[in-house]
């Protein structure tokens, strides 16, 4: 709008609410302060998605923060996804775009380094239709796993350096998670990767380890 540039991502597979444009921009024009405006999401899924997938996804998740939210943002308090929000493009130039190294998780990495020097606001109303469908990537452990080592390899001082939040641990337990779901040998590999990153275990491995 005006003379800014906005840019939005949107999966091939999701679908922009016909008022999406019209609802973040004028939240844009009402915060002139925020680089980012996000928005919440309306899931929608194909035959064969189980009831607990779809549970696991929280369905409908309506954002309602503003400012600076650079801890809920570390902390994973606060659901970001890069279908439900727009960026303005001088933001995104300015911490280098999308890293794409970081599969699966490359979106919280994103708004971890966007959170450092932007202020947010919100459109408290779902603005995309999320499909669920058995062959996306949100079903397999394995590649969110890799991401998130990635992402902790790449920002370790900057989790363990914030005050005030149990961010790292956080993520940790959410690592491990994933590593408890890789099927076989590959569970092992993952598994001593994350000890290289932080040698002291959590007490769940003692179920598969």
């Amino acid at each position: 709008h005006g003379d800014e540039q906005w840019i939005a991502f949107l999966d091939s597979d999701n679908a922009y609410l016909p008022t999406m444009a019209e609802h973040s921009l004028a939240r844009a024009r009402e915060c002139p302060e925020a680089d980012i405006v996000c928005f919440g999401q309306t899931i929608f899924r194909d035959h064969g998605v189980s009831d607990d997938f779809l549970a696991w996804l929280k369905g409908e998740e309506i954002p309602s923060f503003h400012g600076n939210i650079f801890h809920d943002v570390l902390s994973a308090a606060v659901a970001l996804d890069p279908n439900t929000a727009i960026i303005r493009r001088e933001a995104l130039d300015a911490v280098g775009g999308l890293d794409d190294s970081i599969n699966a998780y490359e979106c919280w990495e994103l708004h971890i380094r966007l959170a450092q020097r932007s202020s947010y606001a919100c459109v408290p109303e779902p603005l995309v239709k999320y499909r669920v469908h058995g062959e996306q990537i949100t079903g397999n452990a394995e590649p969110y796993a890799e991401g998130l080592l990635r992402l902790l390899n790449k920002h370790r001082e900057l989790f363990r350096e914030t005050k005030g939040t149990d961010a790292w641990q956080g993520a940790l337990t959410r690592l491990w998670g994933h590593i408890l779901h890789v099927p076989g040998l590959r569970a092992f590999r993952f598994a001593a990767r994350a000890l290289a990153l932080a040698p002291t275990s959590p007490p769940m491995l003692a179920s598969r380890f």
